[in-house]
């Protein structure tokens, strides 16, 4: 009796009987996947580099040839550490115009220290 009940129902509308996807292919983020691989949705992440250089100004030919080739152009932050720059040497000369540059030298009367640290955004 249940079998014909069903048979009846699955001839003229099949989709009441699918079943419910469950397991792996039930939660959103396999939904997501799925819709990702269909070309319906695409994650904007923001690209991010982070570098530790020792000593940038024996470098700064080098990072400039990497901002204008395309490279580090479609990146959002460029974060680079141990630069070992002082007052000497001014914004114009790390990168183009077309960055902002914030810098952060190491502080002489709070470390003693004449020379190491520092960071470039």
């Amino acid at each position: 009796m249940c079998t014909n009940y069903k048979e009846s129902i699955k001839s003229s509308c099949p989709e009441l009987l699918r079943s419910k996807k469950r397991g792996k292919r039930a939660g959103t983020r396999q939904k997501l996947r799925q819709l990702k691989y269909k070309g319906k949705i695409r994650a904007t992440l923001p690209s991010i580099l982070l570098a530790n250089t020792n000593r940038l100004y024996n470098k700064i030919d080098h990072l400039e040839a990497l901002l204008t080739t395309g490279w580090l152009q479609n990146c959002c932050l460029i974060a680079i550490t141990e630069t070992w720059l002082s007052d000497k040497f001014m914004d114009s000369q790390i990168a183009t115009a077309d960055y902002v540059i914030v810098r952060a030298e190491r502080n002489l009367t709070c470390t003693d220290k004449t020379i190491g640290g520092g960071l470039v955004l």
